[in-house]
């Protein structure tokens, strides 16, 4: 009898695992599809908002920590990144200036921009919507913005990647401890990296590892130091 449910259990398992196969497969196809497809109808600059009035224009007059984050992923008192990334970027055209205006000649917006693509997993049409410009307009803007950030990231101390002192690593586990007090000598934690580990024996226990994705029993491997 135990048997006889073993083998069913094992063979609905294996159904399922087939069918999230299946669907994954179709999603798959129906994305790439959804690439070829080349759209007849986009964005004009004569329909989206202007950039003075965006809402990223709204969030910077505000001054929020917690929206900055969001939104550039750095606080407002790290933003000081403005001043090295305004001596690099260079706006061709404007008033006073021969050529068609910019849709964005506001330094700050086009940093913004750079950070919101860098950090948020939104569409190109997005990025249009959220900063009033128009697609032929935000490809261009992003790789004058990209080359302009590279050498605005070389005058900025803390942008340079170096191991903390000593000074600093009691600082942060201070700061660490303090929001958790259950966790001591800890001032940071490196993660995204999964190992094979060897699986539960318990069928119950193999299920909850199982996710219809892996094809192994993989563990996080968070490094606390």
């Amino acid at each position: 009898y135990f048997q006889a449910i073993t083998v069913i259990d094992a063979a609905r398992r294996r159904q399922e695992y087939q069918e999230k196969k299946v669907r994954a497969k179709k999603m798959i196809a129906l994305l790439r599809i959804r690439l070829t497809m080349r759209e007849r109808n986009y964005l004009t600059a004569s329909v989206l908002i202007s950039p003075s009035q965006s809402p990223w224009s709204v969030m910077f007059a505000r001054q929020d920590d917690s929206a900055f984050m969001v939104t550039v992923s750095l606080p407002v008192r790290e933003y000081v990144l403005l001043a090295a990334f305004a001596r690099h970027y260079e706006v061709k055209s404007g008033p006073g200036k021969r050529g068609r205006p910019p849709r964005l000649q506001n330094k700050n917006n086009v940093l913004a921009c750079l950070l919101h693509f860098y950090t948020a997993a939104v569409e190109a049409k997005t990025l249009c919507e959220l900063f009033g410009v128009s697609p032929a307009t935000l490809s261009r803007v992003l790789k004058n913005a990209e080359k302009a950030l590279g050498y605005a990231l070389r005058e900025v101390p803390a942008a340079r990647i170096s191991w903390p002192l000593f000074c600093e690593q009691k600082r942060w586990a201070a700061s660490v401890t303090l929001k958790e007090p259950l966790i001591r000598g800890c001032f940071c934690v490196a993660d995204g990296k999964n190992y094979a580990v060897r699986a539960p024996t318990a069928s119950d226990l193999q299920n909850a590892y199982f996710n219809g994705w892996l094809h192994a029993v993989k563990g996080p491997g968070t490094t606390a130091k």
